[in-house]
């Protein structure tokens, strides 16, 4: 196969993609710009899923969005 094709990619390097606001509170959403598309995760609602600053969170390599079909005796386990 040859041929050429275009990739958009939301930051022109990954040094500018390490530089973003990725959390913003709802008075402050348009500061936030984590994928280069102006999107940021509400402040209050990680907070009330138990994710605040200096909280643990794991994460299960290899599981994709169905965590609790690919790898259930390790998710049973975290949250035993």
């Amino acid at each position: 196969m040859t041929g050429t094709a275009s990739v958009a990619v939301p930051y022109a390097s990954m040094a500018a993609a390490d530089n973003n606001v990725g959390i913003t509170t709802t008075a402050t959403a348009a500061a936030g710009n984590f994928d280069g598309d102006g999107n940021s995760y509400a402040q209050t609602a990680l907070a009330a899923a138990g994710l605040t600053p200096g909280a643990a969170l794991t994460v299960l390599a290899g599981s994709g969005h169905m965590v609790m079909l690919e790898r259930p005796d390790e998710l049973c386990e975290l949250l035993a």
